[in-house]
């Protein structure tokens, strides 16, 4: 694979408009390599990154939220991969911080289009901690639709930056999205799962721990936490955060262990999870 070029002119298209300042981007070996724009230097970078599940290799890929300049590359990207659904875990806005820009269109009688695809919302349903959208993505030429396709986009609402959110919501989110494409998922009609929050780190990094597990423990009744966040870890910087940042989000009273535990029944399991949940605390010093 190319080693592509970091001088100032491609800054833009790296994490948050600014390589420097943010060091959360995708490596060579796994990053999302877009169809080349001939004349466009770099044209085959986006800031994604294909991460396994603990079932199924490249079940997801994990990207920044857009910004101005990436937006075009995110459908581009969504197109490209046929992804199954889009999963977004950050606000637009978190309190006066930009964390995303809107890259869908503002209400259904509005379309946008971006390198060439045009997105139109054609269902919005608003739940308490999240919402989901149906979007229309299609093709033209001569003002005429020559591929049209259809994406879901579940976009959860209450995980405000460095807090952690409330583990039943969290829950029934990850129980909507497998509700809804789950059956896409397992037949291999579509492609991966897009994940994003706003710098395609942390809070995106536990949703796939949870999703990963969860996904597991149904298919085969059993769960490997330890093991999928070392392979979090090599897949995408961030995606696993230092071991203080660990502690403080992920080992509280609502934090990853109550994302397991759903029933009384499960007291055991919530016992072992406890357990080793610090094991993975005391591997992750060793970083």
């Amino acid at each position: 694979m190319k080693q592509l070029n970091l001088d100032k002119k491609n800054c833009a298209k790296w994490p948050r408009g600014d390589f420097l300042a943010n060091e959360i981007c995708s490596d060579d070996y796994n990053r999302v390599v877009l169809e080349t724009i001939e004349g466009e230097h770099d044209s085959d970078y986006v800031n994604a990154s294909y991460v396994d599940s603990l079932l199924k290799p490249n079940a997801y890929i994990v990207t920044q939220g857009p910004t101005e300049e990436t937006v075009t590359d995110f459908w581009r990207m969504v197109w490209q991969e046929k992804a199954c659904c889009i999963v977004m875990l950050t606000k637009t806005f978190d309190f006066i911080k930009v964390m995303c820009v809107q890259y869908w269109p503002a209400s259904k009688e509005l379309e946008e289009t971006y390198g060439g695809i045009t997105i139109g919302i054609i269902q919005e349903e608003e739940l308490a901690n999240f919402h989901i959208r149906t979007f229309r993505l299609c093709k033209k030429e001569l003002d005429q639709v020559v591929e049209e396709r259809f994406i879901l986009q579940f976009h959860f609402t209450e995980w405000h930056s460095h807090t952690c959110p409330f583990s039943n919501a969290v829950l029934e989110f990850r129980r909507r999205v497998r509700a809804v494409v789950g059956h896409r998922i397992k037949s291999n009609e579509a492609g991966p799962m897009v994940v994003h929050c706003n710098d395609g780190g942390g809070r995106s990094g536990v949703y796939l721990a949870i999703d990963a597990n969860m996904e597991l423990q149904e298919e085969e009744d059993k769960f490997d936490v330890f093991g999928y966040l070392k392979k979090l870890r090599q897949s995408r910087k961030g995606l696993v955060e230092n071991v203080v940042a660990f502690k403080e989000k992920h080992l509280s009273e609502n934090g990853i262990v109550g994302f397991f535990t759903r029933s009384l029944s499960q007291l055991i399991l919530e016992i072992a999870l406890r357990v080793a949940l610090w094991e993975i605390v005391y591997e992750l010093q060793k970083f």
